[in-house]
């Protein structure tokens, strides 16, 4: 089974990727220079907060001396790119004396390696979750029973080709489940 990778984040047009080091504006690549990057970067997972000036520096320049200007430059940089301010459309405020805080909506995207099988598996664990014993036995079965109807009662639809554990409704499985054991007895 694969793991969780980091998150990626969304807003307006833009698509952050802190783990491939990208900022995209639909299709188009953005360039940033590391230290602007990385200070959207903290700014967009503190989403909301204010991240003062102190915590950006120390953050964003570990172990080295630096001014607020550079910070100031790394800010300016960033409005540019991000078109801050144009068309009423904000991403970073101000909070004078102390620090910034990016306004805008954040939405934060799991992504997950190629191989990964945890989707599924969540998915699967989720529904396992309210899966009875009886429907249990339906999920593990290596393919759906063959179902003959009685003289006057209509016949239950075929069952589809196998899908997956998550496709399968509740309410579904105890039908399922229902006439199966009809079947058996």
């Amino acid at each position: 089974m694969g793991t969780a990778g980091q998150s990626t984040y969304q807003f307006g047009a833009f698509r952050l990727d802190p783990p491939g080091r990208e900022l995209l504006h639909g299709e188009q690549r953005m360039d940033l220079p590391p230290r602007a990057f990385d200070t959207l970067v903290l700014l967009v997972r503190e989403n909301g907060k204010l991240v003062e000036k102190d915590r950006l520096m120390r953050t964003v320049w570990p172990d080295t001396v630096v001014e607020e200007n550079n910070l100031s430059q790394a800010i300016y940089l960033l409005r540019k790119v991000l078109h801050d301010g144009e068309n009423g459309i904000r991403y970073i405020e101000t909070v004078p004396k102390q620090g910034y805080r990016f306004v805008a909506r954040v939405r934060e995207i799991e992504t997950w390696d190629d191989d990964s099988d945890a989707p599924v598996d969540a998915a699967r664990s989720a529904l396992q979750d309210s899966v009875t014993s009886g429907e249990q036995d339906l999920l593990d079965a290596p393919s759906a029973p063959s179902i003959v109807a009685e003289p006057g009662i209509a016949a239950p639809p075929a069952a589809p080709p196998r899908r997956s554990h998550a496709a399968i409704s509740r309410s579904r499985l105890r039908v399922l489940s229902s006439s199966w054991l009809a079947h058996c007895y």
